[in-house]
């Protein structure tokens, strides 16, 4: 799909209606629609799920 902003919103990024996104690629405006996770995650995505949530997470202490 192609769409070309108006003045004064030259760009715009994330949810712009149920179902589908903004995003910028390349220098050009992308909308796309949001992907649809039917199936459950792979074992594999789930260890990387947990890879990258050991390794960028912030560590918060309890709340006492």
């Amino acid at each position: 799909m192609k769409a070309t902003p108006v003045f004064p919103i030259a760009s715009f990024q994330g949810t712009i209606h149920r179902g589908y996104y903004a995003r910028i690629l390349h220098g050009k405006q992308v909308i796309q629609r949001c992907p649809r996770r039917t199936k459950p995650p792979t074992p594999a995505q789930v260890r990387a799920r947990q890879i990258f949530a050991e390794k960028y997470a912030c560590k918060r202490p309890k709340p006492p």
